[in-house]
């Protein structure tokens, strides 16, 4: 039987930086304020739009859902060319 030894300052760190990804995902999900919001709650904030809820191509039927709206370029950066 071969038994692997780990060192504990190894362990630690592996165990660390787990703890960190996690912590970052969190504060991603956190970012957006309609997240999780009801249809009414998040059509009564400007920075959110209502998805309705629809049947992707493989059938499978999505709820609808509250997102944020996303940042707006200003008209100077639009790409548009005179």
């Amino acid at each position: 039987m071969t038994v692997i030894r780990v060192k504990k300052d190894t362990l630690t760190a592996l165990a660390t930086s787990a703890l960190l990804a996690i912590g970052a995902q969190s504060a991603l999900a956190a970012d957006s304020p309609c997240k999780g919001l009801e249809k009414p709650q998040c059509e009564s904030k400007d920075q959110c739009t209502w998805v309705d809820s629809y049947k992707r191509k493989d059938g499978v039927q999505v709820d609808g859902y509250c997102r944020s709206k996303g940042k707006r370029k200003s008209s100077s950066s639009s790409g548009d060319k005179s």
